[in-house]
């Protein structure tokens, strides 16, 4: 669960409640501390932006409204 001390992306760009937005970052840390003549320590960051279209789908049926027609 996210801190509330941070503000929430998709709250500050006012998404409607049909779209989700995420911002995974992840780091992974490589070594070899057993190799060869030396050793070597490394890391790897991706950072990787996601935006769900038509997220309440996975709502259950007594969540779902309908989408206004104009």
């Amino acid at each position: 669960m996210p801190s509330t001390d941070w503000p929430i992306l998709a709250e500050l760009l006012k998404l409607p409640d049909w779209m989700a937005l995420s911002l995974p970052i992840n780091a992974v840390p490589m070594a070899n501390p057993l190799g060869g003549l030396m050793s070597a320590v490394n890391w790897m960051q991706l950072n990787e932006p996601n935006l769900c279209f038509g997220s309440g789908q996975s709502r259950g049926p007594a969540q779902w409204r309908e989408i206004a027609q104009r």
